[in-house]
């Protein structure tokens, strides 16, 4: 026995160690002699364990498609609460407040594609958004789709959502990308392309094999629209008219895409009657809006109405006091209105008004500066090109619209240097990143016979071009202005590949064979091939005349010149013309007609072929007046 009691007393040495060390320790004394102590010491490890769990990033919050993204019950309770608050706020009308909740629980969460929902259904009952959270959303938007691999759901969503924004572009981007649309997909897309005035594209989609639109109830009503606006016909029109009038007073969808779309089409073709009785019927059932009116000044301004549009649109003014337009092109429509009828004043007050909502658009600041040089503000133009430099400088482009702005009002105060300082400062900016912006920058270069410094800033704007068809149109005029032969002929092979308006591509041959010298005899033996082609305009005689003398055959042009008035041809054809009067006047010995002619021709408006021409002409000159 003893025996066994030495064993055991060897087999414990640490027990009778730790004993001791009690002995000389409160704590660990407590811990032996106190149950109760141990039950808490348990509790705290249970609490700290509890509390590691709640906070590690345990979970997949990240779909299953996407690589997995982990995150702690901690952020999912904060996510929760986040929800719960901004639900509060939207079924309380505080929409700013629970958009703050929701963008703090994507803060937490942004793989949530309920968050997301929730986030664009509160956009949605906001009147107007901030060109700021229009751009924030926009990307969600893409980020939405992407996590929920374009959910049907989702896409109907965002469809809404660019409606509301006026972002019918990338509606059309979304429709046209689907793998597999439904015929209800392909009549959103029609609908887009209406807007968006596009209505090749409207007829070439209506007119495939390929897609059997049926049962569509209002697709009817687009596709008489949009033959009215492109035939132009009378009887085609009033086939229309009637078509969309027996509409108009239906419920529903229908309806009220019969009342939009006579009044679009009245608009465009300047139908008065008809604008007006689709005008009446939106107001007695409260569909009209700010911009609606606008289209009607503008028609009555067309009729001759004057003294009618402007009384309308002042009339209107106090309802237009706490106006927020939904986007931009409500904004342009209406204060374009007021533009039209005279009142310069009012449209720019409400162009004013919208810099905090816009200002983060650079076509915001487009369409103003576009605005004061209509309204021939050239000082507050130059001083808002300033001013953009130094208080707009974070917005995209907008240092390169800065010099265009500028350079446009410096050149309508007849400062040359200035304006071709700005210009040049505008070229060197490089891409800007914005191509409806370049575009509408080189139209009015163009316009405003910068020509050389147009074609020079095209042909940076070139890699971002989106447009083939308007780009190089824009392109081509700008080296006709500029009469660079070689950028001419290449804008002109590149409408060929675009498939340009054939019409105009039959002149547009012809005017480039005879600016380059190539190709000359072809091209004209086109236009005689088909004596439906042979002028209809000033410059189309001037471009024909020239052509035949060029060819050695002037008879061909006498019979078309006389029905022409050459007043208003631009710097190009003006030198054009006198370069072929010249050569007429030489061929009748009329010397000395000649010679006066010869000095007011504008020499730095000439190809190089027609200087080659005007040498040798003027050496003959020179053989029968020596003096000259």
């Amino acid at each position: 026995m003893s025996q066994r009691r030495k064993k055991k007393s060897r087999s414990n040495p640490l027990a009778r160690a730790f004993k001791r060390q009690a002995k000389q320790s409160a704590l660990l004394t407590l811990m032996m002699e106190s149950p109760s102590f141990r039950y808490v010491m348990l509790g705290m490890a249970l609490v700290a364990s509890l509390a590691a769990f709640y906070v590690a990033p345990l979970w997949n919050v990240a779909p299953p498609h996407l690589k997995s993204v982990r995150s702690s019950l901690y952020s999912m309770h904060q996510v929760s609460r986040h929800q719960a608050a901004a639900l509060e706020a939207m079924q309380s009308g505080l929409a700013q407040q629970a958009h703050y909740q929701l963008i703090s629980a994507l803060r937490r969460n942004a793989y949530s594609l309920e968050v997301y929902r929730m986030l664009f259904t509160n956009a949605l009952a906001q009147v107007s958004l901030t060109q700021e959270e229009v751009l924030r959303l926009t990307e969600r938007g893409d980020r939405l789709l992407a996590l929920s691999l374009t959910n049907r759901a989702d896409l109907d969503l965002l469809l809404t959502f660019h409606d509301h924004t006026g972002q019918n572009e990338r509606s059309i981007r979304l429709l046209r990308g689907l793998d597999d649309p439904t015929k209800e997909d392909q009549f959103l897309l029609l609908q887009r392309l209406f807007e968006e005035e596009d209505f090749a594209t409207y007829q070439t989609i209506r007119g495939s094999d390929s897609l059997k639109l049926t049962g569509l109830a209002s697709l009817p009503l687009y596709d008489a629209a949009v033959d009215a606006i492109v035939s132009k016909d009378d009887s085609v029109v009033e086939a229309s008219e009637r078509t969309l009038s027996a509409a108009l007073s239906e419920a529903g969808a229908r309806g009220a895409s019969a009342r939009a779309l006579l009044l679009e089409m009245a608009s465009r073709l300047e139908r008065l009657e008809s604008f007006e009785t689709a005008f009446q019927a939106l107001k007695a059932l409260g569909e009209d809006k700010p911009w609606h009116h606008a289209r009607y000044w503008i028609l009555l301004q067309q009729k001759g109405l004057e003294q009618r549009s402007r009384l309308e649109a002042a009339q209107y003014w106090p309802n237009l006091m706490q106006y927020q337009p939904h986007n931009l092109k409500d904004l342009w429509n209406l204060s374009n209105g007021y533009f039209a009828v005279g009142l310069q004043d009012r449209g720019l007050e409400l162009i004013q008004k919208a810099a905090d909502q816009f200002g983060l658009a650079p076509s915001y600041w487009v369409g103003l500066g576009q605005y004061l040089l209509r309204s021939a503000r050239w000082d507050d133009a130059g001083s808002l090109a300033v001013s953009m430099r130094s208080q707009q400088a974070g917005v995209k482009g907008i240092k390169a619209f800065s010099y265009f702005l500028e350079g446009m009002a410096q050149v309508q105060q007849g400062r040359d240097f200035s304006a071709n300082s700005a210009f040049s400062q505008l070229v060197e900016q490089g891409p800007l990143g914005n191509p409806s912006m370049a575009l509408s920058m080189g139209q009015s270069m163009v316009e405003m016979h910068q020509s050389e410094l147009a074609l020079s800033f095209l042909l940076g704007q070139e890699t971002q071009q989106e447009d083939p068809k308007t780009f190089y149109s824009l392109l081509y005029a700008a080296a006709r202005g500029a009469c660079n032969a070689s950028e001419l002929q290449r804008a002109h092979k590149a409408l060929i590949s675009a498939q340009a308006d054939e019409a105009k591509d039959v002149w547009r041959s012809l005017e480039c064979s005879l600016f380059t010298g190539q190709g000359l005899e072809d091209s004209a033996e086109r236009i005689l091939s088909d004596p439906s082609q042979l002028p209809k305009s000033a410059e189309h005689a001037v471009l024909w005349e020239a052509v035949a003398l060029h060819l050695g055959r002037p008879e061909l042009s006498q019979k078309v010149w006389d029905t022409f008035d050459a007043e208003d041809l631009d710097e190009v054809y003006r030198s054009l013309h006198r370069l072929s009067r010249f050569q007429k006047m030489l061929a009748a010995t009329q010397w000395k007609e000649a010679q006066q002619e010869l000095r007011s021709l504008d020499q730095t408006k000439l190809f190089s072929t027609q200087l080659a021409r005007l040498e040798a002409f003027e050496a003959q000159l020179k053989a029968e007046l020596p003096g000259s």
